[in-house]
């Protein structure tokens, strides 16, 4: 049986609207700091080093003399990708690479990462924030607050200090620090990467990076 012009136009039309309505939610969840270039009201200053903040979550070892400073969102399958060779570069190198890892709440819909980073933050007092990161990346579409404390039982963390923890007004205030710190750097997506106080553009594979830090 033949379809008419009508008929067909009826069957696409709601496919074609419901694939803009995806397209415009993604495109708003990671709205950039400055959406628009004009907004920006100074020039990113001159710095040497990002100030790393007391309750930054450092990966690999702190004393290690390279220090990559990166803005990630857990919500955001880029940061994941970028935090998976961030794994092998420091398995790899353990004693030259250290990660400082500011956590960015961009990812809006369909859940808010904002939760995640509370928990993230509060877990790392517990010295397991890259337990909580791996499998909060392995859930970054459903952040929700049953699976983040699903995950906190899967690490076995002190559940009465993360509550307390997640009360408090500290995790709220120490992403405010770190938002403010973005917007100075003029930060305009995640994962945003600072080298030296530069920022780079982050390689996508391990050899890139071995590239970027002259280890090779």
């Amino acid at each position: 049986m033949n379809l008419s012009t009508k008929q067909i136009l009826l069957i696409f039309f709601p496919v074609v609207i419901t694939l803009g309505v995806i397209f415009a939610l993604e495109f708003y969840q990671y709205e950039p700091l400055y959406p628009n270039k004009s907004q920006i009201k100074q020039q990113k200053p001159e710095v040497n080093q990002l100030p790393v903040f007391q309750n930054d979550f450092i990966l690999g070892n702190k004393s290690a003399p390279k220090t990559i400073i990166t803005f990630e969102d857990l919500g955001c399958s880029a940061c994941k990708n970028q935090y998976e060779i961030f794994q092998k570069l420091i398995k790899k190198y353990p004693n030259k690479i250290k990660v400082v890892w500011k956590p960015l709440t961009v990812k809006k819909i369909p859940v808010s990462s904002k939760d995640a980073h509370h928990y993230a933050f509060c877990l790392s007092k517990q010295e397991k924030f890259s337990k909580f990161a791996e499998l909060a990346f392995a859930n970054s579409n459903n952040l929700t607050q049953s699976v983040l404390e699903s995950i906190s039982k899967k690490i076995n963390s002190n559940q009465s200090q993360l509550d307390s923890c997640l009360k408090s007004k500290q995790p709220e205030t120490y992403l405010e620090k770190n938002k403010q710190l973005a917007k100075l750097m003029n930060v305009q997506s995640v994962p945003a990467i600072f080298i030296n106080g530069k920022e780079e553009q982050e390689p996508k594979t391990l050899n890139g990076w071995e590239s970027l830090l002259n280890l090779k």
